[in-house]
């Protein structure tokens, strides 16, 4: 079913993205690139744990995911890095992928029923407005297809309650950004990947292999 825009969800803020995909093998990984505020990680990025329904799901997620955190180096050394004002600091990037999820559960994003993406603000100043389940996308230039050229710089936001942001790599990372948060000491930005495993987007993979798959093996 094609996705209604909706105007009146709980959406993320709009988040400036140069897009691209990996393909050196017989899969294709669609991703977002994205500078993202330390506060806006800390609020709408998740760690496993924090996931809707991981209880639930927790043989699958253990399957997907590293879920335990030593809190101890949390604290004692990535917390301290970033307080040192002494020293320049530089995180690497954080790779999330979005996940769209149905009554707390990780679904595809072919899955049955309908999907509610939000509505820009101001979507006029976007040549171009796509959507991909319950993410939007805003394009500076129109494209006829995601591999062309003007595909690759936009905005993106996405519906919190049918998407969940979760850090597949720098779950460590992101947990000192929470614990950052929670002192309101956060300022600057940290670089993201965000994968998003839609063929709209480019997303091709085996027949047999499912994004959940795809995203074990990745």
């Amino acid at each position: 079913m094609q996705p209604m825009p909706a105007s009146d969800i709980s959406r993320t803020p709009n988040v400036d993205f140069l897009f691209g995909t990996s393909g050196l093998s017989q899969n294709t990984i669609p991703y977002f690139q994205v500078s993202m505020k330390l506060q806006i990680a800390a609020s709408e990025l998740v760690l496993v744990n924090e996931m809707p329904g991981a209880a639930d799901q927790h043989l699958k997620i253990e399957e997907l995911f590293q879920r335990d955190i030593d809190w101890t180096r949390v604290d004692r050394e990535i917390i301290p890095y970033l307080q040192n004002n002494a020293h320049p600091q530089f995180f690497n990037a954080l790779t999330i992928a979005l996940l769209p999820m149905r009554q707390r559960r990780i679904v595809g994003f072919d899955a049955p029923g309908s999907w509610a993406p939000p509505q820009f603000d101001n979507p006029s100043v976007f040549k171009a407005v796509k959507h991909y389940g319950p993410i939007t996308c805003g394009y500076w230039a129109d494209w006829s297809g995601w591999d062309h050229s003007n595909a690759r710089l936009g905005q993106i936001t996405w519906n919190k309650d049918q998407i969940c942001g979760v850090a597949i790599d720098g779950q460590h990372r992101l947990a000192a950004i929470k614990q950052m948060q929670a002192s309101g000491l956060l300022a600057g930005s940290v670089p993201v990947i965000l994968i998003v495993l839609h063929p709209d987007l480019g997303f091709s993979a085996s027949a047999s292999a499912t994004p959940i798959d795809t995203l074990r093996k990745l």
